[in-house]
């Protein structure tokens, strides 16, 4: 369970430093003779972040659409929760040496301390969908209210009622965007927002949700102004939400792992029939319709609940950098001043400001009640038998003060060998075992009562010798040169008593095939007779 505790670091643009780096990185941004000189490596697939108690991911991706601009999604799995299945993996560890095979003997499970933790229910995280269109104000008594991109995998068609024009900075291609006019702002309002001669500026606009319905905010970067007439801006389309996904961690004998996240169920099916992916033309970064599941926005059917942003919790996503004389969206577009366009920097800033912001919500929890251990006096340890069987919460809480607590279910799954009764499979084995352990157990039964044993013959030496002093049967014809009949196999054989020709002692043979009843019982060997002798030959007299 979750409860609010003191806050650790959970300032929504704690994760800024972790997100420059991580651009930096995925862009592999040095002009090209610093690239020809000292070469590039493979940039990173994911931004990693860390928790109190947890590394997380942050998963930026492009979406685009044929003739249309890309849009850039980005999601995180939530801090605090990310924390708690961390700190319960941790747990696991130290339960494993109190969990014993039975109730009175066994031995720890130390072995198993590879697993994997995952929360499967009621758990969401945070995504964001991001476009941006360049433009530029002019300082003009202009009334004209300025056009707010169309976010076409979150704002429905219809509400477009504009364009904007943009020209691509690698094919030089003019892309017509569909927009939204903004009720409250002129392209002369615009201009005269606060710029800086050096720095890139940050501004947040509300947007109605009735025009805007399925955005959350829109934001205004104007770049740094060079000229007193005209100012360069880039208008933001921003939707947010949270979508309902699988959380897992793996514990292995080096520790924890990185935490993880998928969506997975009716929202997985739903977004790959219903999703942007499956439209004509739509393509990710990657080239793949189905990509990883993680960056599927397309409204509403994930994420399932999207939010309105205010302008005031936003503001807190672009602090002052005091030792830098900055904000974060300066320091982030200054860092990506290589890269081909303004455009694709600023939608991978701001979305990523948005989910690791609404990831930080509620950082200061963490998992509450006292651990339940083994004994009167809590001296011995977790009690690993009663989590890791299923008997109950391995917290003790106390239920008036958990009403508000947040409740997640952790399933630890570890690898092994086990039988069980589930499934019809198991059900049909298990009754195939019992009956051929009945017919075994019955033919020992039966072997003790009415037959007897020996240890004669403990060897292959043995039992060969056996065989070639036997006297040569019409069974076993033709097989001097192999055996390629099945039905020679299928003779019984016999151990019986012979008497020598002299009469004076009997030997043991070897005796295939059918026997009459009456000389089998007058040959049966007799326990406890010693037998060994042989016919007498004319050549070894």
């Amino acid at each position: 369970m979750l409860a609010p505790d003191q806050p650790i670091n959970d300032c929504p643009a704690s994760d800024w430093r972790s997100i420059r780096d991580g651009l930096s990185l995925q862009k592999q941004l040095l002009p090209l003779k610093y690239k020809e000189q000292f070469a590039t490596t493979a940039p990173p697939d994911k931004i990693e972040l860390h928790g109190r108690s947890s590394m997380r991911q942050l998963q930026i991706e492009s979406v685009g659409f044929a003739s249309y601009l890309d849009t850039t999604v980005a999601t995180t799995q939530h801090a605090a929760v990310s924390d708690a299945l961390s700190s319960a993996a941790a747990l696991w560890f130290i339960s494993l040496a109190n969990v014993t095979a039975g109730k009175s003997h066994g031995s720890p499970l130390w072995d198993q301390t590879i697993a994997q933790h995952t929360i499967l229910k009621d758990y969401k995280q945070p995504f964001s969908n991001v476009i941006c269109v360049p433009d530029v104000a002019v300082d003009l008594p202009n009334t004209t209210p300025i056009g707010v991109p169309l976010l076409p995998n979150a704002n429905a068609a219809h509400l477009a009622n504009g364009n904007m024009t943009y020209e691509r900075c690698t094919s030089k291609l003019r892309v017509t965007v569909e927009a939204i006019a903004h009720p409250s702002m002129t392209r002369k309002q615009m201009f005269d927002l606060p710029a800086s001669p050096t720095k890139y500026t940050l501004h947040w606009t509300q947007l109605d949700p009735d025009l805007f319905e399925g955005s959350s905010i829109g934001a205004i970067i104007l770049s740094p102004r060079i000229q007193d007439v005209s100012q360069d801006v880039l208008i933001c389309n921003i939707a947010a939400g949270w979508g309902t996904a699988t959380l897992s961690m793996h514990t292995s004998l080096n520790g924890v792992t990185a935490v993880t996240s998928a969506v997975t169920g009716r929202a997985a099916e739903s977004l790959f029939t219903e999703g942007p992916l499956k439209a004509p033309g739509a393509v990710t970064n990657q080239g793949s319709n189905s990509s990883s599941g993680l960056f599927l926005f397309q409204s509403p059917t994930y994420p399932e609940q999207l939010i309105n942003i205010s302008q005031e919790w936003a503001q807190y996503l672009n602090p002052t950098i005091a030792v830098m004389n900055t904000t974060v969206i300066d320091m982030l577009m200054q860092e990506l001043v290589f890269a081909c366009s303004p455009r694709v920097s600023a939608e991978q800033a701001l979305a990523s400001l948005v989910v690791t912001g609404l990831a930080k919500s509620g950082a200061g929890s963490q998992l509450q009640g006292t651990v339940r251990t083994v004994g009167q006096s809590g001296n011995q340890g977790l009690d690993g038998n009663y989590w890791v069987s299923g008997k109950g919460n391995v917290f003790n809480v106390d239920r008036e003060q958990s009403r508000d607590w947040a409740k997640f279910h952790v399933d630890s799954t570890f690898q092994g060998y086990a039988y069980n009764m589930a499934g019809l499979a198991p059900r049909i084995a298990i009754a195939f075992l019992t009956l051929y352990c009945f017919l075994a157990l019955g033919h020992v039964f039966y072997a003790s009562y009415s037959g007897i044993s020996s240890t004669a013959w403990d060897s292959i030496s043995e039992v060969t010798a056996l065989a070639m002093n036997s006297t040569p049967t019409a069974a076993l014809r033709n097989t001097c040169a192999g055996i390629t009949e099945l039905r020679i196999f299928k003779l019984s054989v016999r151990v019986l008593v012979r008497n020598d020709v002299e009469g004076e002692g009997e030997h043991l043979e070897l005796v295939f095939g059918d026997v009459d009843q009456e000389k089998v019982e007058d040959s049966t060997i007799k326990p406890n007779r010693v037998y060994g002798t042989m016919p007498t030959t004319e050549s070894s007299q």
